[in-house]
């Protein structure tokens, strides 16, 4: 008897273990492949980052944060003035707008930023009046309707959680023609370290992995650079990646 009930209990573990398995991976799934259908995690994760970044944007001011007044690298500046300026030019991670500023003075005529923090946005409005900026998710930027849009990601996929890459290079994938994408790269510091600004993680993204993702563009050009973030955080530079690919 002892041993048909131990039998029972093993045999309704192993039920109930598959189940969990079955759910995490289903998950998982979801989460990676760019589905419209939003897993359990992918919702948790977004929320977070939509609490972090609007405190964030109604604490401080554009001159506050680490990111501002930022110069592009000449060769990105190169790569990004080769482009169509009557083409849609998506900005995922605006912030206040600063990039988008600066293309509108290159000559961009159809800038769309986009962030996933509505206070974000609504400074953005406020500072760059004539320019579009449209609270969403970088990860449903395939849901809205933009066909063979360039896009410039500057400085914001380091931001992005690990659990989350797939998605959200699957969206950008989906909707460009170019895709411009520099992110902070810093490997020798470990997987992750904490933002300056929101105590949250910084990333580093492995390139390898990213080109494997984006396996519907072609890679053109590559560069690593260095850049000092704003003096208010001290003289520290950083080590990033740019990236080019086309479809």
């Amino acid at each position: 008897m002892e041993a048909w009930l131990s039998g029972r209990k093993q045999h309704t573990a192993n039920v109930l273990r598959g189940k969990l398995l079955r759910r995490f991976e289903s998950c998982r799934l979801r989460t990676s492949t760019g589905s419209n259908q939003e897993s359990e995690l992918f919702v948790m994760i977004k929320k977070r980052q939509k609490d972090v970044w609007n405190k964030v944007y109604s604490k401080y001011t554009p001159a506050e944060l680490p990111w501002f007044n930022l110069k592009f690298p000449k060769e990105v500046t190169k790569w990004i003035s080769a482009l169509d300026k009557n083409t849609t030019m998506i900005i995922p991670g605006c912030g206040f707008g600063d990039t988008a500023g600066v293309l509108s003075k290159m000559g961009f005529r159809k800038i769309m930023g986009t962030d996933i923090s509505k206070k974000a946005t609504a400074g953005a409005r406020k500072r760059f009046p004539k320019l579009k900026f449209k609270t969403v998710e970088t990860e449903k930027l395939n849901q809205e309707r933009y066909a063979n849009a360039n896009i410039f990601d500057w400085l914001n996929f380091h931001h992005i959680n690990r659990k989350n890459i797939r998605a959200y290079l699957f969206s950008l994938q989906k909707i460009c023609n170019t895709l411009i994408l520099a992110y902070i790269f810093e490997p020798e510091l470990g997987k992750k370290r904490n933002s300056y600004i929101t105590g949250e993680k910084v990333y580093n993204h492995n390139p390898a992995d990213v080109i494997k993702i984006l396996d519907k563009l072609t890679q053109k050009k590559k560069l690593t650079f260095e850049f000092k973030i704003n003096p208010k955080f001290g003289n520290k530079k950083h080590k990033a990646v740019a990236f080019m690919f086309i479809k």
